[in-house]
């Protein structure tokens, strides 16, 4: 009679593999040696920590988004001659909120990873002492806890906005109301950076829509709003596929894509969208993350055939000048998707002659 092996076990609280002891009396360690020498206090610490750096990454992701969108709203009006001064002072003063915030987690992750305030000291340029005085718990606790987007979003779209009878999808947001990252942006710009690239001149576009050449402009601007008929207008006088741009615009709209796409391929028409709208290309792009993200995880993104993971995506976004929030949706659809493909395609140990 053979003697089944003990199952593999792992310590409780850190999760090592635990090593096989003898056959004894009694119940084995549920613990490893390391974890077995601290008390409940010092476990209790370290769990502390722990949710500590999650709570912090989350809000580093949640205000550097909010900070994208300040700094490019930003630009947009400095460079502008029509933007009031209270404009701009709130813009300024809603960057600078986000910003604060951005360092008070960041300090509160040094600290839960315990980093010495000499440390932290010395990437802000000031003294260890005034570290330990500002940024103490209370403080950190203050600006954290509270923590909402203080940038307070207008709708993605308008009921009143929308050209065309009830039930028509509605309209993107104008550019002025929305960050260069966001995903309306992404596509008034892929169409632009087409259109330049392209023989095909503003006026040629404006026949196919059956607008005036001015009109044209006013939607790329962003003054009008960008329904897809329009899109589709552009994409066949610009000889882009229509696949490439559906991605873009109902992430910009909030439209959820029909059940039967191919979550995979869809991501990958988004990205291909973001490639258009940057003026990037693989090669470039693979040359930009190149000291991060191996080429070989920029092309397997692009084109297949694999999904890699969330890391490489969102260095990708950032890279394509998106925001990481718009394109995460699409990365888990296709990666549960691109699971599941996994496991049903595993081939069979029968052979033919076993079915007749």
């Amino acid at each position: 009679m053979s003697v089944r092996p003990p199952a593999p076990r792992s310590c409780q609280d850190c999760g090592t593999p635990l090593e096989p002891e003898p056959a004894r009396s009694g119940r084995p360690a549920a613990r490893c040696a390391h974890c077995r020498t601290r008390t409940p206090a010092q476990r209790q610490k370290e769990e502390e920590d722990r949710q500590t750096r999650a709570f912090c990454e989350d809000v580093l992701h949640a205000a550097t988004d909010t900070v994208a969108r300040h700094a490019a709203a930003l630009l947009h009006q400095a460079y502008g001659t029509t933007a009031p001064t209270g404009d701009l002072l709130t813009t300024v003063a809603c960057l600078q909120r986000a910003l604060t915030v951005v360092e008070a987690a960041t300090v509160a992750r040094a600290r839960a990873l315990h980093e010495t305030h000499a440390t932290v000291a010395a990437h802000l340029s000031v003294s260890a002492d005034h570290v330990r005085k500002k940024y103490d718990k209370k403080h950190l606790d203050r600006v954290l806890a509270p923590y909402t987007d203080p940038w307070n979003p207008t709708p993605v779209f308008a009921a009143t906005d929308s050209e065309g009878p009830p039930g028509q999808e509605p309209s993107l947001p104008r550019a002025q109301e929305c960050s260069e990252r966001r995903a309306a942006d992404r596509l008034r710009a892929a169409l632009s950076h087409t259109m330049r690239r392209s023989a095909a001149s503003q006026r040629a576009v404006a026949e196919a829509i059956r607008r005036h050449p001015s009109y044209v402009s006013r939607l790329l601007s962003g003054e009008k709003p960008l329904h897809w008929p329009h899109v589709r207008d552009f994409a066949r006088v610009l000889g882009i596929a229509e696949r490439l741009l559906l991605p873009l615009y109902n992430v910009a709209a909030g439209i959820e894509p029909p059940p039967e796409t191919d979550p995979v391929a869809y991501l990958r028409d988004y990205l291909a969208g973001l490639l258009l709208s940057c003026g990037h290309t693989p090669h470039t792009l693979s040359d930009a993350l190149a000291p991060t993200v191996p080429p070989t995880a920029v092309r397997e993104a692009l084109h297949g055939p694999g999904v890699p993971d969330w890391a490489v995506h969102k260095q990708l976004a950032a890279a394509l000048f998106s925001l990481p929030s718009d394109m995460r949706p699409l990365w888990q659809a296709a990666h549960h998707h691109a699971v599941a493909q996994a496991r049903t395609s595993t081939p069979s140990r029968l052979h033919a002659e076993h079915f007749g």
